[in-house]
């Protein structure tokens, strides 16, 4: 992918993004470290290469894209909310919130065994999360550790946990039946 290395500004010129600080990847994504101009706040932006895309991954990344919006325009405190996306002739450009303490298979990897008390609280914030897409007729389909983001408060405490990656998510209708298989093949 060509990202920069250095900190560069967004098409339409509201975020700095930061080219040396890669926060994750995928097959045609970058996830890296972006400011907002005009208040100085951090986000996640999550830069995919046009011309990596087929016409399916086009129609998998609109449907992403109008899910997450959905569920954003709702400011829920359970997910990673989508805030901007922009585009140039090579990459499109979304804006999400920035939670700065990794995923949680991460942190769980890092720190092992979880108290109880920490497990119990993860566990009901995971829970609020699919309550309320599911709540929302969406169904994410891809629920794993690495989807849940983190922050810590003072204390080195978590607490925010959020869903995030909604590259699978679809809406729910009574007469849709799901049968594609999906998710992460180490998961499913």
């Amino acid at each position: 992918m060509d990202i920069p290395c250095e900190a560069f500004d967004s098409p339409q010129g509201k975020f700095t993004i930061q080219g040396d600080i890669m926060l994750g990847q995928g097959a045609s994504s970058q996830v890296h470290l972006a400011t907002a101009k005009s208040s100085g706040v951090q986000y996640a932006v999550k830069i995919i290469t046009k011309l990596r895309l087929t016409e399916r991954g086009r129609s998998n990344l609109a449907r992403e894209l109008s899910i997450h919006a959905r569920l954003s325009e709702l400011e829920s405190t359970t997910i990673c909310n989508m805030c901007s996306v922009e585009d140039n002739n090579y990459h499109y450009f979304v804006f999400l919130e920035y939670l700065p303490g990794g995923d949680l298979v991460s942190y769980i990897e890092k720190k092992g065994r979880l108290p109880e008390e920490e497990a119990a609280y993860i566990f009901r914030k995971v829970s609020e999360s699919i309550a309320f897409i599911h709540s929302n007729g969406i169904v994410h389909r891809d629920i794993k550790a690495e989807n849940f983001l983190l922050s810590f408060n003072e204390d080195g405490d978590v607490d925010m946990v959020k869903l995030t990656d909604f590259g699978l998510a679809a809406s729910l209708t009574d007469e849709k039946v799901f049968s594609t298989p999906c998710g992460s093949p180490c998961y499913t």
